[in-house]
Protein backbone atom coordinates (compact mmCIF):
# COMPACT_ATOMS: atom_id res chain seq x y z
CA UNK A 1 0.00 0.00 0.00
CA UNK A 2 1.34 3.40 -1.00
CA UNK A 3 2.24 5.91 1.69
CA UNK A 4 0.88 9.41 1.95
CA UNK A 5 3.42 11.59 0.22
CA UNK A 6 2.10 15.06 0.87
CA UNK A 7 0.17 17.40 -1.40
CA UNK A 8 -2.20 16.47 -4.20
CA UNK A 9 -3.38 18.28 -7.31
CA UNK A 10 -6.97 17.02 -7.57
CA UNK A 11 -9.74 16.02 -5.21
CA UNK A 12 -12.84 14.05 -6.12
CA UNK A 13 -14.92 17.22 -6.39
CA UNK A 14 -12.51 19.02 -8.69
CA UNK A 15 -12.16 15.93 -10.88
CA UNK A 16 -15.94 15.62 -11.27
CA UNK A 17 -16.09 19.31 -12.19
CA UNK A 18 -13.27 18.80 -14.67
CA UNK A 19 -15.08 15.97 -16.42
CA UNK A 20 -17.92 18.42 -17.03
CA UNK A 21 -15.65 21.34 -17.96
CA UNK A 22 -11.88 21.72 -17.60
CA UNK A 23 -12.18 25.50 -17.25
CA UNK A 24 -14.66 25.12 -14.39
CA UNK A 25 -12.21 22.81 -12.62
CA UNK A 26 -9.31 25.21 -13.20
CA UNK A 27 -11.24 28.09 -11.63
CA UNK A 28 -12.26 25.95 -8.66
CA UNK A 29 -8.58 25.18 -8.02
CA UNK A 30 -7.01 28.55 -8.80
CA UNK A 31 -9.76 30.99 -7.79
CA UNK A 32 -11.03 29.39 -4.58
CA UNK A 33 -12.01 32.64 -2.90
CA UNK A 34 -14.16 33.90 -5.77
CA UNK A 35 -17.73 35.02 -5.30
CA UNK A 36 -19.15 32.15 -7.37
CA UNK A 37 -17.81 29.54 -4.94
CA UNK A 38 -19.12 31.14 -1.76
CA UNK A 39 -21.55 28.84 0.04
CA UNK A 40 -24.95 30.43 0.52
CA UNK A 41 -27.56 29.38 3.06
CA UNK A 42 -29.47 27.14 0.64
CA UNK A 43 -26.30 25.26 -0.32
CA UNK A 44 -25.25 24.90 3.31
CA UNK A 45 -28.61 23.32 4.14
CA UNK A 46 -28.09 20.81 1.32
CA UNK A 47 -24.66 19.99 2.76
CA UNK A 48 -26.13 19.59 6.23
CA UNK A 49 -28.81 17.23 4.96
CA UNK A 50 -26.18 15.25 3.08
CA UNK A 51 -24.22 14.87 6.31
CA UNK A 52 -27.39 13.70 8.06
CA UNK A 53 -27.96 11.09 5.35
CA UNK A 54 -24.35 9.93 5.69
CA UNK A 55 -24.68 9.53 9.45
CA UNK A 56 -27.86 7.45 9.08
CA UNK A 57 -26.20 5.30 6.44
CA UNK A 58 -23.36 4.53 8.84
CA UNK A 59 -25.89 3.31 11.41
CA UNK A 60 -26.75 0.52 8.96
CA UNK A 61 -23.26 -0.89 9.61
CA UNK A 62 -22.92 -1.27 13.40
CA UNK A 63 -19.39 -1.55 14.71
CA UNK A 64 -17.79 0.31 11.83
CA UNK A 65 -14.73 2.49 12.40
CA UNK A 66 -15.12 6.19 11.57
CA UNK A 67 -11.90 7.86 10.45
CA UNK A 68 -12.34 11.42 11.63
CA UNK A 69 -10.64 13.97 9.41
CA UNK A 70 -8.08 15.93 11.38
CA UNK A 71 -8.57 19.47 10.12
CA UNK A 72 -5.45 20.53 8.26
CA UNK A 73 -3.72 17.22 9.05
CA UNK A 74 -4.31 14.93 6.11
CA UNK A 75 -1.26 12.73 6.87
CA UNK A 76 -2.86 11.70 10.18
CA UNK A 77 -6.18 10.84 8.50
CA UNK A 78 -4.47 8.80 5.83
CA UNK A 79 -2.29 6.95 8.30
CA UNK A 80 -5.38 5.93 10.27
CA UNK A 81 -7.11 4.85 7.05
CA UNK A 82 -4.17 2.71 5.97
CA UNK A 83 -3.95 1.10 9.40
CA UNK A 84 -7.66 0.27 9.35
CA UNK A 85 -7.39 -1.35 5.92
CA UNK A 86 -4.47 -3.46 7.13
CA UNK A 87 -6.26 -4.55 10.31
CA UNK A 88 -8.32 -7.69 9.55
CA UNK A 89 -10.39 -7.15 12.69
CA UNK A 90 -11.87 -3.93 11.27
CA UNK A 91 -14.78 -5.09 9.13
CA UNK A 92 -16.22 -1.71 8.11
CA UNK A 93 -14.44 1.62 7.64
CA UNK A 94 -16.16 5.00 7.28
CA UNK A 95 -14.62 8.05 5.59
CA UNK A 96 -11.29 6.40 4.85
CA UNK A 97 -8.99 8.71 2.89
CA UNK A 98 -6.38 7.80 0.29
CA UNK A 99 -4.21 9.45 -2.32
CA UNK A 100 -2.75 8.07 -5.53
CA UNK A 101 -2.24 9.44 -9.02
CA UNK A 102 -1.91 12.90 -7.47
CA UNK A 103 -5.58 12.76 -6.40
CA UNK A 104 -7.27 12.68 -3.01
CA UNK A 105 -10.51 10.82 -2.23
CA UNK A 106 -12.48 9.83 0.85
CA UNK A 107 -14.58 6.66 0.68
CA UNK A 108 -17.94 6.82 2.44
CA UNK A 109 -18.01 3.15 3.40
CA UNK A 110 -15.57 0.26 2.89
CA UNK A 111 -16.87 -3.19 3.82
CA UNK A 112 -14.31 -5.96 4.20
CA UNK A 113 -15.05 -9.17 2.34
CA UNK A 114 -12.21 -11.55 3.11
CA UNK A 115 -9.13 -10.12 1.46
CA UNK A 116 -11.00 -7.51 -0.59
CA UNK A 117 -13.44 -4.63 -0.05
CA UNK A 118 -16.80 -3.40 -1.22
CA UNK A 119 -16.82 0.35 -1.83
CA UNK A 120 -20.18 1.95 -0.99
CA UNK A 121 -20.85 5.53 -2.04
CA UNK A 122 -23.67 7.13 -0.04
CA UNK A 123 -25.76 9.75 -1.82
CA UNK A 124 -28.75 11.81 -0.79
CA UNK A 125 -30.09 11.40 -4.33
CA UNK A 126 -32.97 9.04 -5.09
CA UNK A 127 -31.41 7.30 -8.10
CA UNK A 128 -28.10 6.35 -9.71
CA UNK A 129 -27.06 8.88 -12.34
CA UNK A 130 -24.30 8.69 -14.93
CA UNK A 131 -22.11 11.26 -13.18
CA UNK A 132 -22.39 9.17 -10.03
CA UNK A 133 -20.86 6.21 -11.87
CA UNK A 134 -17.91 8.43 -12.80
CA UNK A 135 -17.65 9.45 -9.13
CA UNK A 136 -17.46 5.84 -7.93
CA UNK A 137 -15.13 4.86 -10.77
CA UNK A 138 -12.66 7.57 -9.76
CA UNK A 139 -12.73 6.40 -6.14
CA UNK A 140 -12.19 2.82 -7.22
CA UNK A 141 -9.25 3.80 -9.40
CA UNK A 142 -7.60 5.89 -6.67
CA UNK A 143 -8.20 3.31 -3.93
CA UNK A 144 -6.75 0.52 -6.03
CA UNK A 145 -3.79 2.74 -6.85
CA UNK A 146 -3.30 3.25 -3.11
CA UNK A 147 -3.29 -0.51 -2.57
CA UNK A 148 -6.90 -1.03 -1.41
CA UNK A 149 -8.31 -4.13 -3.17
CA UNK A 150 -11.78 -2.92 -4.16
CA UNK A 151 -13.66 -5.68 -6.00
CA UNK A 152 -17.28 -4.59 -5.65
CA UNK A 153 -18.93 -1.17 -5.91
CA UNK A 154 -22.33 -0.04 -4.68
CA UNK A 155 -24.34 3.15 -4.48
CA UNK A 156 -26.47 3.56 -1.39
CA UNK A 157 -29.13 6.16 -2.13
CA UNK A 158 -32.45 7.31 -0.70
CA UNK A 159 -35.65 5.44 -1.43
CA UNK A 160 -38.36 7.87 -2.52
CA UNK A 161 -41.01 5.29 -1.52
CA UNK A 162 -39.87 5.22 2.11
CA UNK A 163 -42.72 6.44 4.32
CA UNK A 164 -42.28 7.95 7.77
CA UNK A 165 -42.29 6.73 10.54
CA UNK A 166 -40.90 3.45 9.15
CA UNK A 167 -37.38 4.28 7.97
CA UNK A 168 -36.26 0.67 7.60
CA UNK A 169 -36.33 1.05 3.82
CA UNK A 170 -34.85 4.55 3.73
CA UNK A 171 -31.92 3.35 1.62
CA UNK A 172 -31.56 1.35 -1.56
CA UNK A 173 -28.21 -0.33 -2.31
CA UNK A 174 -27.45 -0.82 -5.99
CA UNK A 175 -24.57 -2.90 -7.34
CA UNK A 176 -22.72 -0.75 -9.90
CA UNK A 177 -19.57 -2.87 -10.20
CA UNK A 178 -19.97 -3.61 -13.89
CA UNK A 179 -20.79 -0.01 -14.76
CA UNK A 180 -17.76 1.17 -12.81
CA UNK A 181 -15.49 -1.36 -14.50
CA UNK A 182 -16.58 -0.09 -17.89
CA UNK A 183 -15.77 3.48 -16.83
CA UNK A 184 -12.27 2.92 -15.37
CA UNK A 185 -10.27 3.35 -18.58
CA UNK A 186 -12.03 6.63 -19.32
CA UNK A 187 -11.43 7.83 -15.76
CA UNK A 188 -7.72 7.08 -16.05
CA UNK A 189 -7.35 9.04 -19.29
CA UNK A 190 -9.44 11.93 -17.95
CA UNK A 191 -7.35 11.98 -14.80
CA UNK A 192 -4.08 12.28 -16.71
CA UNK A 193 -5.51 15.07 -18.85
CA UNK A 194 -7.05 17.03 -15.97
CA UNK A 195 -3.95 16.90 -13.80
CA UNK A 196 -2.08 18.46 -16.69
CA UNK A 197 -4.76 21.12 -17.07
CA UNK A 198 -4.72 21.90 -13.36
CA UNK A 199 -0.97 22.52 -13.43
CA UNK A 200 -1.08 24.64 -16.56
CA UNK A 201 -2.57 27.99 -17.63
CA UNK A 202 -6.32 28.61 -17.74
CA UNK A 203 -7.69 26.40 -20.53
CA UNK A 204 -9.85 27.51 -23.43
CA UNK A 205 -13.17 25.67 -23.47
CA UNK A 206 -16.05 26.49 -25.79
CA UNK A 207 -19.49 26.93 -24.28
CA UNK A 208 -22.14 24.29 -24.91
CA UNK A 209 -24.66 21.94 -23.37
CA UNK A 210 -22.09 20.82 -20.80
CA UNK A 211 -22.39 24.23 -19.12
CA UNK A 212 -25.58 23.09 -17.40
CA UNK A 213 -25.28 19.29 -17.35
CA UNK A 214 -25.04 17.30 -15.21
CA UNK A 215 -24.87 20.26 -12.80
CA UNK A 216 -25.39 23.98 -13.43
CA UNK A 217 -22.01 25.69 -13.47
CA UNK A 218 -21.38 28.42 -10.92
CA UNK A 219 -19.33 30.29 -13.51
CA UNK A 220 -22.04 30.63 -16.16
CA UNK A 221 -21.90 34.43 -16.09
CA UNK A 222 -18.19 34.39 -16.92
CA UNK A 223 -18.65 32.32 -20.07
CA UNK A 224 -22.18 33.39 -21.05
CA UNK A 225 -22.34 37.20 -21.01
CA UNK A 226 -25.77 38.82 -21.06
CA UNK A 227 -27.41 39.04 -24.48
CA UNK A 228 -30.33 40.93 -26.02
CA UNK A 229 -33.95 39.93 -25.41
CA UNK A 230 -34.25 38.46 -28.91
CA UNK A 231 -31.06 36.38 -28.80
CA UNK A 232 -31.38 32.74 -29.80
CA UNK A 233 -30.40 31.65 -26.29
CA UNK A 234 -33.78 32.94 -25.12
CA UNK A 235 -35.79 30.79 -27.52
CA UNK A 236 -38.40 28.97 -25.46
CA UNK A 237 -36.96 25.69 -24.17
CA UNK A 238 -34.13 25.74 -26.67
CA UNK A 239 -31.50 24.23 -24.37
CA UNK A 240 -27.89 25.39 -24.33
CA UNK A 241 -26.63 22.75 -26.74
CA UNK A 242 -29.12 23.62 -29.48
CA UNK A 243 -28.65 27.35 -28.86
CA UNK A 244 -24.93 27.01 -29.44
CA UNK A 245 -25.60 25.07 -32.65
CA UNK A 246 -27.88 27.83 -33.91
CA UNK A 247 -25.19 30.40 -33.14
CA UNK A 248 -22.56 28.40 -35.01
CA UNK A 249 -24.93 28.26 -37.98
CA UNK A 250 -25.15 32.03 -37.92
CA UNK A 251 -28.64 32.26 -36.40
CA UNK A 252 -28.35 34.58 -33.43
CA UNK A 253 -31.79 36.25 -33.39
CA UNK A 254 -35.05 34.40 -32.80
CA UNK A 255 -36.94 36.41 -35.41
CA UNK A 256 -34.46 35.27 -38.05
CA UNK A 257 -35.31 31.60 -37.64
CA UNK A 258 -36.69 30.37 -40.97
CA UNK A 259 -40.42 29.91 -41.35
CA UNK A 260 -40.08 26.23 -42.27
CA UNK A 261 -38.18 25.45 -39.05
CA UNK A 262 -40.45 23.36 -36.84
CA UNK A 263 -41.11 25.14 -33.55
CA UNK A 264 -43.53 24.57 -30.69
CA UNK A 265 -46.61 26.79 -30.68
CA UNK A 266 -45.11 28.84 -27.84
CA UNK A 267 -41.75 29.30 -29.57
CA UNK A 268 -43.49 30.18 -32.83
CA UNK A 269 -45.53 32.83 -31.00
CA UNK A 270 -42.30 34.16 -29.55
CA UNK A 271 -40.76 34.41 -33.03
CA UNK A 272 -43.87 36.15 -34.38
CA UNK A 273 -43.86 38.66 -31.52
CA UNK A 274 -40.22 39.57 -32.06
CA UNK A 275 -40.86 40.07 -35.78
CA UNK A 276 -43.88 42.32 -35.18
CA UNK A 277 -43.00 44.32 -32.05
CA UNK A 278 -42.58 44.07 -28.29
CA UNK A 279 -45.91 42.53 -27.25
CA UNK A 280 -48.20 39.97 -28.86
CA UNK A 281 -51.62 39.19 -27.41
CA UNK A 282 -54.04 36.63 -28.83
CA UNK A 283 -57.09 38.42 -27.47
CA UNK A 284 -59.92 36.07 -28.38
CA UNK A 285 -58.16 33.11 -26.80
CA UNK A 286 -57.21 35.15 -23.73
CA UNK A 287 -60.81 36.30 -23.27
CA UNK A 288 -61.94 32.68 -23.32
CA UNK A 289 -59.28 31.64 -20.79
CA UNK A 290 -60.27 34.44 -18.41
CA UNK A 291 -63.85 33.17 -18.31
CA UNK A 292 -62.61 30.49 -15.91
CA UNK A 293 -62.03 33.16 -13.24
CA UNK A 294 -65.16 34.19 -11.32
CA UNK A 295 -65.28 36.46 -8.25
CA UNK A 296 -64.69 36.20 -5.39
CA UNK A 297 -61.21 34.98 -6.32
CA UNK A 298 -58.66 33.55 -3.87
CA UNK A 299 -55.08 33.88 -5.10
CA UNK A 300 -52.84 31.50 -3.12
CA UNK A 301 -49.13 30.89 -2.77
CA UNK A 302 -47.05 28.55 -0.58
CA UNK A 303 -43.48 28.51 0.63
CA UNK A 304 -42.11 25.07 1.42
CA UNK A 305 -39.28 23.15 3.03
CA UNK A 306 -37.93 19.84 1.78
CA UNK A 307 -36.20 17.16 3.85
CA UNK A 308 -34.00 14.40 2.55
CA UNK A 309 -35.03 12.33 5.57
CA UNK A 310 -38.80 12.54 6.21
CA UNK A 311 -39.92 13.52 9.70
CA UNK A 312 -43.74 13.43 9.76
CA UNK A 313 -46.28 10.63 9.29
CA UNK A 314 -46.89 9.69 5.70
CA UNK A 315 -44.05 11.81 4.29
CA UNK A 316 -41.36 10.63 1.89
CA UNK A 317 -37.83 11.85 1.12
CA UNK A 318 -37.96 15.20 -0.65
CA UNK A 319 -41.66 15.86 -0.20
CA UNK A 320 -42.15 19.61 -0.41
CA UNK A 321 -43.90 20.48 2.83
CA UNK A 322 -45.75 23.83 2.86
CA UNK A 323 -44.96 25.87 5.96
CA UNK A 324 -46.20 29.27 4.84
CA UNK A 325 -49.34 30.51 3.08
CA UNK A 326 -50.37 33.82 1.58
CA UNK A 327 -53.87 34.21 0.15
CA UNK A 328 -55.51 37.31 -1.25
CA UNK A 329 -59.27 37.18 -1.77
CA UNK A 330 -60.69 39.72 -4.23
CA UNK A 331 -64.42 40.33 -4.65
CA UNK A 332 -66.22 41.60 -7.77
CA UNK A 333 -65.78 45.21 -6.62
CA UNK A 334 -62.02 44.81 -6.31
CA UNK A 335 -61.96 44.77 -2.52
CA UNK A 336 -59.08 42.71 -1.14
CA UNK A 337 -58.81 40.60 1.99
CA UNK A 338 -55.47 39.04 2.94
CA UNK A 339 -54.90 35.77 4.81
CA UNK A 340 -51.52 34.51 5.96
CA UNK A 341 -50.16 31.59 7.94
CA UNK A 342 -46.64 30.65 8.99
CA UNK A 343 -45.41 27.67 10.99
CA UNK A 344 -44.02 28.73 14.36
CA UNK A 345 -42.10 25.64 15.45
CA UNK A 346 -40.81 22.27 14.26
CA UNK A 347 -44.09 20.38 14.69
CA UNK A 348 -45.91 18.96 11.66
CA UNK A 349 -47.18 22.10 9.88
CA UNK A 350 -49.76 20.33 7.71
CA UNK A 351 -52.78 20.41 10.08
CA UNK A 352 -52.33 24.12 10.74
CA UNK A 353 -51.80 25.15 7.15
CA UNK A 354 -54.62 22.89 6.01
CA UNK A 355 -57.07 24.74 8.24
CA UNK A 356 -55.65 28.06 6.99
CA UNK A 357 -56.20 27.08 3.34
CA UNK A 358 -59.83 26.15 4.00
CA UNK A 359 -60.45 29.43 5.86
CA UNK A 360 -58.81 31.51 3.13
CA UNK A 361 -60.79 29.86 0.33
CA UNK A 362 -64.13 29.90 2.14
CA UNK A 363 -66.69 31.50 -0.16
CA UNK A 364 -64.33 31.87 -3.12
CA UNK A 365 -65.80 30.86 -6.46
CA UNK A 366 -62.32 30.57 -7.97
CA UNK A 367 -58.93 29.73 -6.50
CA UNK A 368 -55.90 30.64 -8.59
CA UNK A 369 -52.17 30.06 -8.43
CA UNK A 370 -49.26 30.71 -10.76
CA UNK A 371 -47.76 27.39 -11.88
CA UNK A 372 -50.61 25.66 -10.09
CA UNK A 373 -49.19 22.13 -10.21
CA UNK A 374 -46.98 23.12 -7.29
CA UNK A 375 -49.87 24.40 -5.17
CA UNK A 376 -52.01 21.38 -6.08
CA UNK A 377 -49.30 18.98 -4.89
CA UNK A 378 -48.83 20.96 -1.70
CA UNK A 379 -52.54 20.90 -0.85
CA UNK A 380 -52.88 17.18 -1.63
CA UNK A 381 -49.91 16.42 0.60
CA UNK A 382 -51.45 18.51 3.37
CA UNK A 383 -54.80 16.74 2.93
CA UNK A 384 -53.21 13.42 3.94
CA UNK A 385 -52.63 14.83 7.43
CA UNK A 386 -56.07 16.44 7.74
CA UNK A 387 -58.71 13.69 7.50
CA UNK A 388 -61.49 15.92 8.88
CA UNK A 389 -61.07 18.43 6.01
CA UNK A 390 -59.42 16.17 3.45
CA UNK A 391 -62.31 16.24 1.00
CA UNK A 392 -62.55 20.03 1.07
CA UNK A 393 -58.80 20.38 0.53
CA UNK A 394 -58.91 18.00 -2.42
CA UNK A 395 -61.79 19.97 -3.93
CA UNK A 396 -59.72 23.15 -3.65
CA UNK A 397 -56.65 21.49 -5.15
CA UNK A 398 -58.50 19.96 -8.08
CA UNK A 399 -60.29 23.21 -8.87
CA UNK A 400 -57.31 25.58 -8.93
CA UNK A 401 -57.12 27.77 -12.04
CA UNK A 402 -53.56 28.20 -13.27
CA UNK A 403 -52.58 31.71 -14.38
CA UNK A 404 -49.35 30.50 -15.98
CA UNK A 405 -50.86 29.01 -19.17
CA UNK A 406 -53.02 32.10 -19.58
CA UNK A 407 -49.80 33.99 -20.15
CA UNK A 408 -47.73 31.28 -21.82
CA UNK A 409 -50.38 30.18 -24.34
CA UNK A 410 -51.76 33.59 -25.37
CA UNK A 411 -49.15 36.30 -24.72
CA UNK A 412 -45.53 37.04 -25.43
CA UNK A 413 -43.45 40.07 -24.49
CA UNK A 414 -39.84 40.41 -25.60
CA UNK A 415 -38.76 40.98 -21.98
CA UNK A 416 -39.95 37.46 -21.08
CA UNK A 417 -36.68 36.20 -22.60
CA UNK A 418 -38.25 32.81 -23.26
CA UNK A 419 -39.27 32.27 -19.64
CA UNK A 420 -42.75 32.41 -18.17
CA UNK A 421 -41.74 32.43 -14.54
CA UNK A 422 -43.51 35.08 -12.49
CA UNK A 423 -40.19 36.86 -11.96
CA UNK A 424 -39.84 37.25 -15.77
CA UNK A 425 -43.47 38.01 -16.57
CA UNK A 426 -44.10 40.69 -13.94
CA UNK A 427 -41.41 43.21 -15.00
CA UNK A 428 -42.75 43.08 -18.54
CA UNK A 429 -46.48 43.20 -17.88
CA UNK A 430 -46.70 44.86 -14.45
CA UNK A 431 -43.45 46.85 -14.15
CA UNK A 432 -44.74 48.91 -11.21
CA UNK A 433 -44.83 45.78 -9.01
CA UNK A 434 -41.35 44.55 -8.09
CA UNK A 435 -39.52 42.57 -5.44
CA UNK A 436 -36.62 45.02 -5.30
CA UNK A 437 -37.69 46.58 -2.00
CA UNK A 438 -37.81 43.24 -0.17
CA UNK A 439 -35.06 41.68 1.93
CA UNK A 440 -36.05 38.26 0.54
CA UNK A 441 -36.78 38.30 -3.17
CA UNK A 442 -37.01 34.73 -4.44
CA UNK A 443 -38.33 31.32 -3.42
CA UNK A 444 -35.12 29.35 -2.88
CA UNK A 445 -33.88 31.96 -0.43
CA UNK A 446 -37.23 32.01 1.37
CA UNK A 447 -37.21 28.22 1.67
CA UNK A 448 -33.67 28.23 3.05
CA UNK A 449 -34.54 30.84 5.68
CA UNK A 450 -37.68 28.93 6.67
CA UNK A 451 -35.61 25.79 7.09
CA UNK A 452 -33.05 27.60 9.23
CA UNK A 453 -35.67 29.35 11.37
CA UNK A 454 -37.94 26.35 12.01
CA UNK A 455 -35.62 23.36 11.85
CA UNK A 456 -32.09 24.67 12.28
CA UNK A 457 -29.88 23.27 15.01
CA UNK A 458 -29.08 26.72 16.43
CA UNK A 459 -31.90 28.76 17.97
CA UNK A 460 -32.26 32.29 16.61
CA UNK A 461 -32.28 35.37 18.81
CA UNK A 462 -35.84 36.69 19.28
CA UNK A 463 -35.14 39.98 17.50
CA UNK A 464 -33.52 38.21 14.55
CA UNK A 465 -36.40 35.77 14.35
CA UNK A 466 -39.00 38.56 14.42
CA UNK A 467 -37.20 40.39 11.63
CA UNK A 468 -36.95 37.23 9.54
CA UNK A 469 -40.64 36.44 10.05
CA UNK A 470 -41.55 39.92 8.81
CA UNK A 471 -39.34 39.49 5.74
CA UNK A 472 -40.80 36.08 4.96
CA UNK A 473 -44.35 37.34 5.33
CA UNK A 474 -43.61 40.29 3.05
CA UNK A 475 -42.15 38.05 0.34
CA UNK A 476 -44.97 35.52 0.33
CA UNK A 477 -47.55 38.32 0.39
CA UNK A 478 -45.89 39.97 -2.59
CA UNK A 479 -46.38 36.79 -4.61
CA UNK A 480 -50.15 36.91 -4.19
CA UNK A 481 -50.21 40.67 -4.69
CA UNK A 482 -48.45 39.93 -7.96
CA UNK A 483 -51.21 37.54 -8.98
CA UNK A 484 -53.84 40.20 -8.34
CA UNK A 485 -51.93 42.73 -10.45
CA UNK A 486 -51.26 40.18 -13.19
CA UNK A 487 -54.92 39.15 -13.41
CA UNK A 488 -55.98 42.79 -13.75
CA UNK A 489 -53.38 43.30 -16.47
CA UNK A 490 -54.58 40.23 -18.33
CA UNK A 491 -58.13 41.62 -18.32
CA UNK A 492 -56.82 44.93 -19.68
CA UNK A 493 -54.97 43.13 -22.47
CA UNK A 494 -58.09 41.14 -23.33
CA UNK A 495 -60.35 44.19 -23.53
Amino acid sequence: MSKWKGSHTLKKGTFISGVQCAKRMWWEIHDKGCEELQIDLATQILFDQGNEVGALARERFPGGLLIRRDQGNYPSSFAKSEAAVRNPHVSVIFEAGFVSHDTLVFADILVRDGSSFTLIEVKSKTSVTDDLITDVALQTFILRGAGVPVTRCEVMHLNRACTYPNLDDLFIREDVTELVSDRLALVESELDYLIGVAKGPEPEVAVGGHCSKPRPCAFMDRCWPDVEDDHIRHLYRVGLEKAVKYERDGLTRIQDLPEDLKLSAIAARQRRCLREGDLLVERDELVEALRTIAHPVAHIDFETVMFAIPRWDGCHPYDQIPVQLSAHVVDDLGNERHHSWLATDSRDPRPGIGEAVVRACQGARTVTAYHADFEKKCIKLVAQACPHIEQRLLEIANGIVDLLPMVRDHIYHRQFRGSFSLKNVLPALVPELTYDDLEIGEGMTASAHLHRMLYGSVAMKPDDRDKLVANLMAYCQRDTEAMIALTRRLRELAS
